[in-house]
């Protein structure tokens, strides 16, 4: 289902001049700093609010969530969207984020409920993951995070090559929780201190063994083997604040900030002694994705590529602006 919003043309020319305006620089392409278009791959009619992305580089299948009817969907090569799954009804409803496991034949998918305006007094599963299986998309495995007086939001996650999953983990308790590939159980990996404030993009450089956590305020790495964290210095005049898509790419950091749409390409120092503090070498701006009322949602990499959710404006009849959701991709540089 499209959002329309509504901008009408006022019968004053003092005051439809100005919404004309608005509606002209609203409807303008999203044109990259290095002067590249994103391609728009797909429109997404169908799904009311797509929220997570996952594709399989082998079969090139991609998945699709939805985060209003908890919905997870399937479009093979060279075909439409089909239904692949559904979040089970008696857990959070909204979905987050999907991601996959293509060595194991598993479909990640993380989901939350909606921020409380209070805080519940009985324990409620206020956050979950869940695993699916990718040739029948029956779900095998459901981790709930219960806790009463306190809530839960799960906001991204990313798997290593031995099958272990970490999830950045925000509200009330900063965290990243992992699930090892021998274990069933959900634990906390790591505990953000109070200079940590509301991580969400999450990725992993698992030949060094570091995970990359952005949060409100910056940007940290935490090491794999001990579990211990480190701020990451940026270069003057760098905003990575609020990164809600991170990934690593080709020894580099690509991160995506919420609200500016702004994608950024970060280089990190190469000392070998990773006991030294790490820092960010350079901030490299690849694209403006969107503006702020629109700000692309989920995010993956494929090969040289960024694929991403987002709103298309568009014109309609009297003057409105209808948003479509769509799917595009962005040619990165090497």
């Amino acid at each position: 289902m499209s959002q329309v919003l509504s901008w009408r043309l006022s019968a004053k020319p003092s005051l439809a001049w100005p919404v004309l305006l608005i509606a002209l620089i609203a409807l303008a392409p999203n044109r990259s700093w290095s002067g590249v278009m994103p391609e728009t791959l797909d429109p997404l009619p169908s799904l009311q609010q797509p929220a997570g992305l996952a594709r399989d580089s082998g079969s090139g299948d991609l998945f699709i969530g939805d985060a209003a009817t908890g919905l997870i969907w399937r479009r093979r090569a060279g075909q439409s969207l089909n239904f692949f799954a559904r979040l089970p009804t008696d857990g959070p409803a909204r979905l987050e984020e999907l991601e996959l496991d293509s060595a194991h034949g598993w479909l990640w998918a993380i989901a939350s409920q909606a921020e409380p305006s209070s805080r519940p007094i009985v324990p409620a599963p206020a956050a979950a993951l869940y695993r699916f299986d990718l040739a029948s998309g029956r779900l095998q495995q459901r981790h709930l995070l219960v806790e009463a007086g306190a809530w839960h939001h799960l906001g991204d996650l990313v798997v290593a090559s031995n099958g272990d999953v970490y999830l950045s983990h925000s509200y009330e308790r900063p965290a990243v929780y992992r699930l090892t590939a021998d274990d069933d159980q959900l634990a906390v990996f790591w505990r953000g201190g109070p200079q940590v404030r509301e991580p969400h993009g999450i990725a992993l450089d698992d030949a060094h063994g570091w995970l990359y956590l952005g949060h409100e305020r910056g940007l940290l790495r935490i090491q794999l083997s001990t579990g211990v964290s480190e701020n990451l210095a940026l270069p003057a005049g760098t905003a990575i604040n609020s990164c809600t898509s991170l990934h690593w790419y080709h020894g580099r950091l690509l991160a995506l900030t919420a609200g500016t749409g702004v994608l950024q390409l970060l280089t990190l120092t190469t000392d070998a002694d990773t006991t030294m503090p790490s820092r960010v070498l350079r901030s490299d701006t690849i694209a403006v994705l969107s503006r702020q009322q629109f700000p692309p949602r989920g995010g993956l990499v494929q090969a040289d590529e960024f694929w991403f959710l987002a709103e298309q404006l568009r014109a309609s009849r009297h003057a409105d602006i209808d948003a479509q959701s769509t799917l595009q991709k962005l040619v990165l540089p090497h």
